[in-house]
């Protein structure tokens, strides 16, 4: 999933202790409040260090320079993160360049990454109404342009300096009706809105802060804002478990790195309240419940389907009520020749290469063409890719995109899915990423799968690269969100009734 947000950050900067007088500390903050708030009148420089903990635990660091001249707004940063997956320890360093105007407003950015040995990179240039990105991954580029509303600010988790920059084009004693503000994020290709619905003041970790309501699309956001210098002192993503915190000072990187399996497999599942024999060929069910979850970047809910009917409430971030599930049994005959020309029956963003789904890579392609070379029909091809990553693919905790996945070897139920789809589309097969909750061990578990396009009578048929299920898909996966999304970890009522289910004979 996407766990590289899950960070924590701790300030080494603080202004405002270096005067003993209260006197001289309250005219100091009245002075840089006014300068800072909303225009930068004239230059200077800043630079903050922090830690970063994943699900708690101390995992790297990060570090920002500011340096506001006169018409524009220069940034240089750099994070460094180490986790343990699968056995495996692997690092991500990502450093940045930026240049923004006086507002906020990003106009050139650059964001080099590089994780173990592969080098990826994320290049922004702001052009009129127009957001022009480069994405290079292993020496193959991907140009994409993005309409771009006026204004528009730079948003992204990895590179929390963005929200200082942000913050302070906002009056937050005034924040009563709400606010909806257009963001970029680079490595998704998205414009995003940041909608802050409420702020209140308070006090935290011995500072004056507003406290900020809101949502980034449909990921619920806390923020708490220093309330006269308007830097970032914490932020809370609850749906990719993610909490940033600043301090006085930074600390050193700990030679253990921080372990992901407590995150994936301790705290994202429900319990359920019987056990179900067989779960594989689990033909029918129907359970009671509450799920609170969220999605990211461009993901939206996916309650009603086909093969789920949902009665209850739903919202963004959750639904409670009764699902009944039926198993989808494919696919006798209704599958098309292949190939076959997709192109007018679907989005094209589910033909296309995208960051975590490189389709157009070479080895992608070799790979989808070797695999697909005697096939006759489409649905055959399907089969053929979920056999391949069922079995030559190893599960693990390894989070990668399809093409780390296919050169690694193995990977999470999330990194499996995004290989089958990007074989499918490296053959013109539209595919899509599909997320919610399977039942495993007397549980149900956040899981992820695929869904393909392999006629226009059947559409939308799902297939589970993890647990192998392609003619029989069985009744235990309950399906939450289309693209990216999570569960909230830790809900109070994680218990899922099992009301009725029927087994396939």
């Amino acid at each position: 999933m996407n766990h590289k947000n899950v960070l924590q950050m701790v300030m080494k900067k603080s202004l405002g202790h270096f005067f003993p007088s209260p006197f001289s500390c309250l005219f100091l903050i009245i002075c840089l409040a006014s300068l800072v708030s909303f225009k930068f009148l004239r230059a200077g420089e800043e630079t903050y260090s922090y830690n970063l903990l994943f699900n708690g635990k101390k995992a790297g660091y990060h570090t920002v320079t500011f340096n506001y001249r006169e018409k524009e707004i220069f940034v240089e940063a750099t994070t460094f993160y180490r986790i343990k997956a699968g056995g495996k320890t692997r690092e991500f360093s990502f450093e940045e360049k930026g240049l923004y105007g006086v507002r906020g407003e990003p106009r050139i950015y650059n964001l080099n990454l590089t994780v173990d040995d592969s080098t990826s990179s994320v290049k922004l240039t702001m052009v009129g109404d127009s957001a022009f990105i480069d994405v290079i991954f292993e020496e193959k580029i991907k140009k994409s342009a993005l309409y771009t509303p006026k204004p528009v600010y730079l948003l992204d988790n990895n590179m929390l300096d963005h929200y200082t920059i942000l913050f302070r084009q906002i009056d937050f004693s005034k924040l009563k009706e709400g606010l909806i503000l257009n963001v970029v994020t680079p490595q998704i290709l998205r414009v995003q809105t940041l909608e802050l619905t409420s702020s209140i003041r308070d006090t935290l970790l011995g500072r004056e802060v507003y406290k900020v309501s809101g949502r980034l699309g449909e990921a619920p956001v806390v923020i708490y804002v220093d309330a006269a210098m308007k830097y970032l002192v914490k932020l809370e993503l609850p749906a990719q478990n993610f909490e940033a915190i600043s301090s006085t000072e930074a600390e050193l990187l700990p030679e253990k790195p921080a372990e992901i399996s407590d995150l994936f497999i301790g705290n994202l599942f429900l319990r359920a309240s019987r056990k179900i024999e067989s779960p594989n060929k689990v033909a029918y069910l129907k359970l009671k419940g509450r799920v609170e979850f969220a999605t990211v970047g461009q993901g939206v809910n996916y309650i009603q389907n086909r093969m789920q009917k949902f009665i209850g409430s739903e919202a963004p971030e959750f639904a409670e009520g009764v699902f009944e599930i039926v198993a989808n049994e494919c696919c006798k005959g209704d599958s098309v020749l292949f190939p076959h020309d997709f192109s007018k029956r679907v989005s094209p963003e589910y033909l296309s290469s995208e960051f975590m789904i490189p389709s157009e890579d070479s080895s992608i392609i070799k790979k989808a063409l070797q695999l697909s070379s005697s096939a006759k029909y489409s649905w055959d091809v399907v089969r053929n890719f979920n056999l391949f990553v069922k079995d030559s693919i190893r599960y693990e905790t390894f989070a990668g995109n399809a093409l780390e996945t296919l050169l690694h070897g193995g990977g999470n139920s999330t990194s499996k899915a995004l290989l089958l789809i990007a074989l499918c589309r490296a053959v013109g097969i539209p595919a899509r990423l599909i997320g919610g909750l399977v039942y495993f061990d007397r549980a149900f578990v956040q899981h992820n799968w695929a869904e393909v396009f392999v006629s226009d009578s059947l559409q939308w048929v799902p297939v589970d690269p993890t647990l192998g299920e392609d003619r029989f898909f069985n009744a235990t996966h309950i399906s939450l969100w289309i693209g990216y999304g999570s569960l909230t970890p830790g809900q109070a009522e994680g218990v899922i009734e099992i009301i009725d289910y029927k087994v396939k004979k």
